[in-house]
């Protein structure tokens, strides 16, 4: 005999069969036998109800033995286990006659937790049990079953097992009035009460006639039967309400988050689902999320919603509509060699979110931004292409600006009169000019929240192409100079412009003047263009003085002059107009103003000579402490700089501008200086 303290392990033969007892509070008493397994299976008999495998049972408080009518009793943190299947309980009551086990709360104990029953991976929660361990086959009072997103509450519950079900291979409960719901609470708040209900675990519910309750009372909404997909994985099936909601004011009754789910291919899954309210108020919603491995991976959310409300003093329905879009697509960065196609795009209409949302993110977002990309980098080509969205807007002010398309074509730098495969020949000088070209097309439109995508937001749409080209070349002349010009050339299309006109208008009340400006929006095709060309010359000029005694060993100065000159015709008188109201000039404006690349900027006539000079001073010292000659900038640079007008009527020289810049101490300490200085 072996003596192991707070467990006891008994070995029962009782109806021919064996049943090992376990308890956590006594001790573990084990009996040694010579009897051999051969001698066992010639002398043991079995009863004909005998269970097939080994059954566990015990408990924490106390167990009680009623050998006359064959009983057990399982007190506190009671259990008892059959193959796959557990019971756990406060109470239990063990028959070891008939093969079953009662389990129940507590008597006498109002905080007594509910029995529990475990199938596998499943769990059955209810107020009262009674199971076979030899048919496999159980009644259940109040149980509460979860079924993937489903919690069934059942007020009499049957279960089946497959060895014991002559018409399927599957366990099956059967429930009597239960409540089909998504609410966890104990007593919910809403649910579909059905008089029969059949549920095959992992598989399908089926239910016949069926009332929706809100609040434990009726509603006249009726299902007459219901088919319910609980398989684990990709399967289509019915989604439950996800809360309901009792508005007195305007709304009603309503339910929300009711809807279908739709698994389309491996690749796309959407979500269908609608709020809906008694007094006529409803919203819908779909959400798509879709994924291919290695190449791309998104979502896709649509909602629309119409509140109905009524006036306070006139008893009129009003009708409030409102809209949201929301797209997020990312690319793999692997996914293609050239083309990407990715963002995020996020559309508010009529502060919808705020306003059917009642959730911290929603209510006190304010901003919502979209930025939305096509790129593609075209190969064995200069070029570059870009196709996009930008969007911003303020539900506070309900201004939205978007911008859609944006299109941009980019070229990168390239010399059309250089040789290939020249060889080792000299390179010519109009081999070094270089061209550079951008264009950008672009329709840009500021509207409101609540006139987004309609008539009146289309016709202030504002359209127009912008081109910018550049050439320049760098060659060198006389050995030591390096001459650049360069010549620049922008025009932009536009398709709207406006007209502005001046008038007088009179306060009625006190009869003071004021001028009044009027604006009007003109649609037609337009131009502007700037353009301006230049050349500059340069060259470095090295002074060096070496000493070859004392601690100053050298001074190296590094002049560098730059001259050069500049034109740019007038374009502010040409573009310019000027209101004027008796004789009195009251405002200047550009027919281009507020165009989809912004107000542009005119400049005066400019015949500019510009210089510089630019200038390094370093010296060389030696350091007594290391031997060696070490090298210590004085001025990183001293610059002066300034320019004189051709085109100016007087003053025409700039003022001289003066700058220096030093750095000690390994660059830790860094000196800088400016000054400034009038001609005039």
């Amino acid at each position: 005999m072996i003596l192991h303290k707070n467990i006891l392990f008994i070995t029962i033969v009782c109806l021919g069969f064996s049943i090992p007892v376990q308890s956590q509070d006594t001790l573990l008493i084990t009996t040694d036998t010579l009897i051999s397994a051969e001698q066992q299976k010639t002398t043991e008999k079995f009863a004909e109800n005998t269970i097939e495998s080994e059954l566990i049972f015990g408990a924490i408080d106390s167990q009680i033995y009623d050998n006359v009518h064959e009983l057990i009793h399982l007190y506190g943190s009671a259990y008892v286990e059959y193959e796959d299947k557990k019971l756990n309980a406060d109470y239990i009551i063990l028959d070891l006659g008939n093969n079953y086990a009662d389990a129940r709360k507590q008597p006498f104990n109002p905080l007594s937790e509910k029995p529990k029953f475990y199938d596998g991976q499943k769990e059955y929660t209810y107020n009262r049990l009674k199971y076979n361990f030899k048919t496999e086959k159980g009644i259940v009072f109040d149980a509460i079953t979860t079924e993937g997103e489903f919690l069934i509450h059942g007020e009499r519950t049957k279960y089946v097992s497959a060895e014991s079900n002559q018409y399927s291979d599957d366990d099956a409960v059967y429930n009597s009035n239960a409540l089909i719901t998504t609410c966890n609470h104990e007593n919910p708040h809403f649910g579909f009460r059905a008089k029969r209900l059949k549920v095959i675990p992992e598989k399908v519910a089926v239910i016949g006639p069926s009332n929706l309750e809100i609040g434990g009372i009726p509603t006249p909404l009726w299902v007459p039967f219901g088919f319910y997909p609980l398989t684990q994985g990709k399967s289509s099936g019915f989604i439950f309400p996800q809360d309901y909601e009792f508005n007195s004011r305007n709304k009603g009754f309503g339910l929300r988050g009711i809807g279908w789910y739709f698994p389309i291919n491996d690749y796309i899954h959407v979500k269908l689902t609608a709020d809906i309210y008694s007094r006529g108020s409803f919203a819908l919603y779909t959400n798509t999320q879709y994924k291919k491995k290695y190449k791309y991976n998104g979502s896709l959310y649509l909602s629309f919603d119409n509140t109905i409300t009524e006036d306070v003093e006139t008893a009129q329905k009003l009708s409030r509509k409102g809209f949201t879009v929301r797209l997020q697509h990312r690319q793999e960065a692997k996914a293609h060699p050239y083309i990407d196609i990715g963002g995020s795009i996020n559309i508010v209409g009529n502060n919808n979110q705020a306003r059917v949302f009642n959730d911290a993110q929603s209510v006190l977002t304010s901003t919502y931004t979209s930025n939305f990309y096509y790129r593609h980098n075209m190969p064995r080509t200069p070029f570059s292409f870009s196709l996009g969205l930008d969007h911003n807007q303020n539900t506070n002010s309900g201004v939205v600006n978007i911008t859609l398309p944006d299109i941009k074509l980019n070229m990168n730098t390239i010399f059309p009169f250089k040789q290939k495969n020249k060889g080792s020949n000299k390179e010519k000088w109009y081999e070094r000019v270089s061209f550079d070209y951008d264009m950008r097309m672009k329709s840009f439109v500021t509207t409101t929240d609540t006139t987004m995508f309609t008539q009146e937001m289309y016709e202030d749409i504002k359209t127009g192409m912008n081109h910018d080209l550049s050439t320049s070349l760098s060659t060198r002349v006389m050995k030591y100079f390096n001459l650049v010009p360069r010549a620049d050339y922008e025009e932009t299309w536009v398709l709207n412009t406006l007209e502005k006109t001046a008038g007088v208008i009179e306060n009625p009340d006190t009869g003071i003047q004021s001028n009044d400006i009027t604006q009007e929006n003109l649609t037609g095709f337009d131009r502007f263009y700037k353009y301006s060309a230049g050349i500059s010359l340069n060259t470095q000029i090295f002074g060096t003085k070496t000493f070859s005694k004392g601690w100053l060993r050298g001074i190296r100065h590094t002049m560098k002059p730059d001259i050069g000159f500049s034109y740019a015709p007038d374009t502010r008188s040409i573009y310019t107009d000027t209101l004027y109201l008796l004789d009195e000039r009251i405002e200047q404006y550009t027919r281009f103003d507020s165009g989809p690349f912004g107000s542009p900027s005119f400049s005066n006539l400019s015949s500019l000579m510009t210089y510089r000079l630019s200038n390094v001073l370093e010296i060389k010292y030696f350091s007594k402490k290391d031997s060696t000659e070490k090298k210590l900038k004085l001025f990183d640079n001293i610059n002066l700089s300034g320019n004189y007008n051709f085109a100016a009527d007087s003053l025409k020289w700039s003022r001289v501008t003066v700058s220096s810049t030093s750095r000690f101490f390994k660059g830790v300490t860094t000196i800088a200086s400016s000054w400034t200085f009038d001609p005039y």
